[in-house]
Parts: structure tokens; C-alpha cells; sequence
């Protein structure tokens, strides 16, 4: 799935199969993520405000610069 440079600001992706999705560049500000699937998934670039402590089913296997998910959960540095 390409997404990227998707503008999905405050998008509602509660249990959404994103595996191996290319969200590069996209915009997921204060996007709900709960439980969703990102495994393998580029989030390169992605800007990611407002998911600090989100917690997903599968962590991506990319993250921006800054961020990392740990027992699925995006932290920001």
C-alpha cells in the first residue's frame, strides 16, 4: 500500500493492516493508530504529533528520525 505524503491527520486507523504500507512523508497527526498493524511499514519522514504513547499491534520497521516503538508503543525521544 502507497500512502505516502497522505495527509491522514487525525484519521481514524483503529485495527488498520498496514503491513509493509509506505506511509514515507505522510501526516498522522493525533491519528488514532490503536491496534494497528505496521509491521515492515516506512514511516520515513512521517510526521508523527500527537502519538507519543500510541500503542499499535505491530511496531513499524521504519521510524522517523527521533521516535522509536518499543512493546508496540511509539515513544518520542
Amino acid at each position: 500500500t502507497n500512502l505516502s505524503y497522505a495527509n491522514l491527520t487525525s484519521a481514524n486507523l483503529i485495527n488498520s493492516k498496514l503491513k509493509n504500507a509506505n506511509l514515507t512523508n505522510s501526516n498522522l497527526t493525533n491519528s488514532n493508530l490503536t491496534n494497528a498493524n505496521l509491521t515492515n511499514a516506512n514511516l520515513s519522514g512521517a510526521n508523527l504529533k500527537g502519538l507519543n504513547g500510541a500503542r499499535v499491534s505491530a511496531c513499524p520497521g521504519v521510524l522517523p528520525k527521533g521516535w522509536s516503538c518499543n512493546d508496540n508503543i511509539f515513544l518520542e525521544q
